[in-house]
């Protein structure tokens, strides 16, 4: 056996658990009721934990993919770096910019996403956009404008018509100004 032939075969296993290291698999079912959440992938008898960043979680569909690392080598010790799925995927973004999806996500006109875009603008799509806070704020803390609750609800009530067989076809609303309590922070305060 020649000098090259023995260190190849010392070197093979390394080799093999180098190539065990990283593997894509596909997501066959995601258990999300606990701290940490677990995926039953295809091929694999085992759950396994699905590591996430702070402050972001997803639950993926059957059929996405994920990127799976084996720790040191070892195929009993799986764990899933990310899952994509390009079936949902939004694709023709700008360079820099960034979406949040989900399935309902059709790409055309059935939109579900927040996306970053371009020029420092912000989109929100969705069929009801749901905004639970103590007050919601328009513009910079030197301008913001406040919009309570009731502001909403008279606006509403405001604008809406009734039609009468009596009085004919309703009349247009008349728009009403945003409420403009301004906030009377100083630079500094």
């Amino acid at each position: 056996m020649t000098l090259i032939q023995q260190f190849e075969q010392w070197i093979r296993p390394l080799k093999t658990r180098m190539r065990l290291m990283i593997a894509r698999a596909v997501v066959e079912a995601v258990q999300d009721d606990k701290a940490g959440q677990l995926a039953d992938l295809k091929d694999l008898a085992e759950l396994v934990e699905v590591f996430q960043a702070y402050g972001f979680t997803s639950r993926a569909k059957a059929g996405a993919e994920a990127v799976v690392v084996h720790l040191n080598g070892n195929p009993d010790n799986p764990l899933i770096l990310a899952v994509g799925d390009r079936r949902y995927r939004i694709k023709g973004l700008a360079e820099g910019e960034v979406a949040i999806y989900s399935d309902e996500d059709d790409g055309g006109t059935a939109k579900h996403r927040v996306h970053l875009k371009a020029g420092r603008k912000i989109e929100v799509h969705g069929s009801t956009v749901y905004v639970k806070a103590d007050s919601v704020l328009l513009g910079d803390d030197l301008t913001a404008k406040k919009l309570a609750t009731e502001d909403f609800v008279n606006v509403v009530y405001k604008l809406h018509m009734h039609a009468t067989a009596a009085l004919g076809p309703p009349v247009p609303p008349t728009p009403i100004p945003c409420p403009t309590e301004t906030t009377s922070k100083t630079k500094g305060a």
